[in-house]
């Protein structure tokens, strides 16, 4: 489907780093980032999206969240990188099996079979 989109569900299997930064292909930097950026006081990640109401209504806004019966919490990210705790992304990818097969279960090539098997029946309606 899209090789992009999936290399980024499994990108804790190609880094140690405990926090992974994602881009749009289409976005870049034009200034420097510096932790309080990306970083709560708290230790928090911070994350800044817009919700557009009349967007969320097609397609091709939060289609992934839709697919996986969960409220989209933004549909348009305003501000890269977008950042991911490196192991929430086995928990994640456990419960996109536990949604596709009924057993939860972390590795890629499960995980990518379940991801497929979703979209298509979002896709089917």
């Amino acid at each position: 489907q899209h090789p992009k989109t999936e290399l980024k569900f499994v990108a804790d299997m190609f880094s140690t780093a405990d926090v992974l930064a994602f881009f749009d292909d289409d976005a870049c930097l034009d200034d420097h980032v510096i932790p309080s950026d990306l970083f709560a006081s708290d230790g928090r990640l911070v994350a800044r999206g817009a919700t557009i109401p009349k967007a969320n209504n097609q397609a091709t806004y939060g289609r992934h969240a839709k697919s996986f019966n969960l409220t989209s919490t933004a549909s348009y990210m305003i501000e890269f990188p977008v950042l991911v705790w490196r192991d929430m992304l086995p928990d994640f990818r456990a419960h996109v099996s536990q949604l596709a097969f009924g057993t939860p279960d972390s590795s890629p090539s499960v995980f990518l079979e379940a991801l497929h098997k979703v979209w298509d029946r979002k896709k089917r309606g």
